[in-house]
């Protein structure tokens, strides 16, 4: 993280606008196997964050609370930074745990996988799960082996009821073998 400072002055040579800019450095990609656990909020900085209701980047959208991620909203995107699969890798699969809200008719999430490097919404067409989460802790895996050899964003989607909200957390993208 880089910080700017940067004063703007008048035409008559005085202050007249102060400002501080933060720049943070995302990674290229993040590299396999790969984890997070959602207990550092600022390791999130590199995340996209969108949400029907808020718009792009809202922080309405998936929040932190007590160590884990929540989407507030149906319709509240997540979205990882680019991640690199070795080509070389075999059972590769994506594992996290997942808790949805106390309405389980209403609760549903889905994982959406791009291959495009693109973050728009409409390139996330490879749905690799969708569940209605009960309201306990769940672990799920997901198998990723067919994007070996390539870069992927994941989103992960509260595509429920407007209310119900869903819990991610321990997310981790790892495989079996390497031959």
């Amino acid at each position: 993280i880089d910080t700017l400072s940067l004063v703007v002055t008048n035409q008559y040579g005085s202050d007249s606008a102060y400002a501080v800019v933060t720049v943070h450095h995302c990674p290229a990609t993040l590299q396999v196997p790969f984890a997070e656990s959602f207990n550092n909020v600022s390791d999130l900085e590199c995340w996209k964050r969108w949400s029907f209701y808020e718009g792009s980047n809202s922080y309405g959208a998936w929040v932190p609370y007590n160590n884990y991620m929540v989407a507030r909203d149906s319709s509240s995107w997540l979205i990882t930074p680019v991640i690199e699969i070795p080509s070389y890798a075999t059972g590769l699969n994506l594992k996290m745990k997942v808790a949805g809200s106390d309405n389980p008719p209403y609760t549903h999430f889905c994982a959406l996988v791009s291959t495009s490097g693109c973050l728009d919404r409409s390139y996330f067409t490879d749905t690799v799960f969708h569940g209605v989460p009960l309201y306990q802790w769940e672990h799920i895996s997901i198998p990723l082996t067919q994007y070996a050899g390539q870069n992927i964003n994941i989103a992960f989607v509260n595509s429920g009821w407007v209310f119900p909200y869903i819990r991610i957390d321990d997310l981790q993208i790892d495989y079996d073998s390497i031959p």
